[in-house]
């Protein structure tokens, strides 16, 4: 995972907050994410869905608003 940040640029630093959120709380929206990042709520949402993209968050509401995001694969751990 920190290959795929480090490949964030200028995201990057946001993006180790949020992996380090994640591991701590396996569940999180986009509220949650503008409020630990201090980011807009498009920031928030375009982050989230890089790391949707890369498989590392799953959507699981299937909602196009409020949607939350698992981190599945250390969920699986357990």
């Amino acid at each position: 995972m920190d290959i795929f940040v480090a490949s964030l640029g200028r995201k990057a630093e946001n993006g180790q907050k949020l992996i380090t959120y994640l591991y701590k709380h396996s569940v999180i929206d986009s509220k949650k994410a503008m409020e630990i990042l201090g980011v807009s709520a498009k920031t928030a949402g375009t982050l989230l869905k890089d790391f949707e993209d890369e498989g590392i968050l799953v959507e699981y509401t299937g909602f196009q608003r409020n949607r939350s995001y698992v981190f599945n694969e250390y969920i699986e751990l357990f």
